[in-house]
């Protein structure tokens, strides 16, 4: 066979069967012919010691699969290379299109911070002032006006209606009042000397409350008080449960002290005292006595009995005696003499 190998042609010719010529087997690797066959289609190269496969013949030419060895781990490394080289490129390649997305998210982020971070500093410096221009009335079906163009980042101030002043309001006038409904008290009178003008103190009932408590029935009696000057319209006192006279009283029996220094009236009653403006028609001010003036108790019948004294009025200061004490007030503001 090797024979047969080396010289490359056929000498027999087998009964029945068309001659065929040998060809000559080389070395895929180096080319020598020198080989050896070794099993069924491979062959051993005694010049390079590769081995490698025959096929057979197809059309007069020679169809060679070569592999072993070192021509085997060639064609090895080779497809190991391509390999590594397609995977690095697609590795580069997804980087490369995750970069691109993320260059342009950072950037979008990064002017979206500088345009909040210009319009805070706007804000927080105050709206410049711009000259606007005009806005001319365009008729239209949708809008009456046409805005006047405005900057981004500037407002405008809202123009100020001014509010119209109204007249100051009067006083409600008083309801009048009629002397006829109000009971005249004995001695509840005093004398403005400096207007040659007497005073009088009405007073007449508005009403009995009964409240009824563990400790027993009490009577409560509403009262309502009158100053009547001579030649002034009657001023129907705003009286109270801390006021001289009192708006309610616990007891049937009582007595009111009166007394006057021009314009101003003076009431004792109960353990208060208190000093009324006619000029003004208010309250100057009350002060608490140390105890009851005259008498104040509750007696036996449904009768209530007022009883009246003069005050001494004297240089300004309002003299009382009440509880066992003389107390002394200031006409101008009630304090304590």
């Amino acid at each position: 066979m090797d024979r047969l190998a080396e010289i490359g042609r056929c000498d027999y010719d087998e009964p029945g069967v068309k001659a065929q010529p040998f060809v000559t087997i080389r070395c895929p690797a180096c080319g020598s012919a020198d080989v050896r066959a070794q099993a069924a289609g491979r062959f051993s190269c005694q010049h390079c010691q590769s081995s490698f496969l025959y096929a057979g013949t197809t059309g007069g030419g020679s169809n060679l699969n070569a592999g072993s060895g070192d021509l085997g781990g060639q064609q090895a490394v080779t497809r190991s290379a391509a390999l590594l080289v397609t995977v690095v490129g697609l590795v580069i390649a997804v980087f490369a299109v995750a970069f691109f997305f993320l260059f342009f998210a950072v950037g979008e982020q990064v002017v979206a911070v500088v345009d909040a971070t210009t319009t805070a500093v706007e804000q927080r410096a105050g709206p410049a002032t711009v000259a606007t221009p005009s806005a001319r009335v365009v008729p239209s079906h949708a809008s009456s006006a046409v805005k006047p163009p405005t900057s981004p980042g500037v407002f405008s101030r809202p123009e100020i209606t001014p509010t119209p002043a109204r007249p100051p309001e009067r006083p409600a006038a008083p309801e009048p009042v009629d002397l006829a409904d109000y009971q005249r008290l004995i001695g509840c009178e005093c004398s403005a000397k400096s207007a040659r003008k007497i005073v009088e103190l009405r007073a007449r009932g508005t009403g009995n409350a009964t409240t009824i408590s563990g400790s027993g029935m009490q009577v409560t009696r509403g009262m309502a008080f009158v100053l009547a000057a001579t030649g002034e319209e009657p001023w129907l006192l705003p009286v109270s449960d801390d006021t001289a006279p009192a708006a309610r009283y616990a007891v049937n029996e009582f007595t009111l002290g009166v007394g006057c220094n021009g314009d101003t009236v003076v009431v004792a009653s109960g353990k208060t005292l208190s000093a009324w403006s006619r000029a003004t028609r208010a309250l100057l001010w009350s002060q608490t006595l140390p105890g009851s003036f005259g008498v104040y108790r509750e007696r036996p019948g449904p009768d209530l009995e007022l009883r009246c004294e003069s005050l001494r009025l004297a240089k300004d200061v309002a003299t009382v005696r009440a509880g066992g004490k003389s107390v002394r007030f200031a006409l101008l503001d009630g304090a304590p003499r």
